[in-house]
């Protein structure tokens, strides 16, 4: 079997995250579902908002995969 390498998503590159994370605070008041819902797509795949590890039993490989928000 072909262990095929992950390549991690990087959201935080995205220009969407960047200016909804650089202008949340300046928003206007947010019905409380969407402001949970900006608050779920800023930490969409963010490893610090929680993540599982795998691990390849064929070539030993290790990765870390973020939580999704979906």
């Amino acid at each position: 079997m072909v262990c095929v390498r992950y390549r991690p998503r990087q959201p935080r590159a995205s220009g969407v995250w960047q200016v909804l994370h650089d202008h949340a605070a300046n928003l206007p008041s947010l019905h409380p579902e969407a402001a949970a819902a900006l608050s779920a797509f800023l930490d969409c795949g963010d490893l610090h908002a929680g993540f599982t590890r795998f691990n390849c039993p064929d070539c030993d490989h290790e990765f870390l995969l973020a939580f999704s928000c979906k």
